[in-house]
């Protein structure tokens, strides 16, 4: 996880970094740079192609890379956001610990009746908790980001923030697993998440080769 981590940061570098060294040149953008005709394909041209597929796709591969090492730096270094605010309900759940996981999900859903539940999770021990999560209408991520939980010792009753209704800063940041990942997006976006791997695999082998050809020519 470190070294995607790593891997990430310098994907996000190097797509600031290319378009900034390609933008003096910008004029020059010719689509046979990125689609060179497998007759005309000449190794020597490597940095060409690398230089214009790279310009071309730069804002989407930085997209994904840079909501890659948010996701990372979330989950290993510090969270970037306080914890998600969470109201405890007044009206505690009777013999919780008894009651049937169908009761436990009316209930969870009551309280967030426009979310749609997405992610279930039921202790066996009944000493745990029960918890829901749901998806707002609108909301991109996929199992959404509010949910209830009930403890099943004490019946205690929690409801996060609406994920609707949170800071600009938590719902920019809710929004890195889709854009990310593409889950939940548009048939549009998921496919310009297809091209970020691509075109990622692609500037990695076109930049290493014609790097190493460099280094090469340069001892002889």
């Amino acid at each position: 996880e470190y070294l995607l981590l790593f891997s990430a940061i310098m994907a996000v570098a190097l797509g600031v970094t290319g378009v900034i060294l390609w933008w003096p040149a910008r004029r020059g953008f010719r689509w046979r740079w990125v689609f060179p005709a497998w007759s005309r394909f000449k190794v020597q041209l490597l940095m060409q192609y690398h230089r214009h597929s790279g310009a071309l796709t730069s804002l989407i591969v930085t997209l994904v890379s840079l909501t890659g090492v948010l996701l990372l730096w979330q989950s290993l270094v510090f969270p970037l956001l306080p914890p998600q605010p969470v109201e405890q309900l007044t009206q505690p759940f009777s013999n919780a610990q008894q009651a049937a996981p169908s009761a436990l999900f009316t209930h969870a859903a009551a309280l967030v009746e426009d979310g749609w539940p997405t992610y279930i999770r039921l202790s066996r021990d009944g000493n745990g908790e029960f918890s829901m999560r749901f998806r707002l209408p609108g909301e991109w991520h996929p199992n959404g980001r509010t949910s209830v939980t009930i403890s099943l010792l004490t019946g205690e009753v929690k409801r996060s923030e609406r994920s609707d209704a949170a800071a600009l800063s938590r719902k920019l940041l809710n929004q890195a697993y889709p854009l990310h990942a593409g889950y939940g997006m548009n048939h549009v976006y998921v496919l310009l998440v297809f091209v970020s791997a691509i075109a990622m695999l692609w500037l990695t082998i076109s930049g290493l080769v014609s790097y190493c050809r460099r280094v090469a020519l340069r001892r002889q």
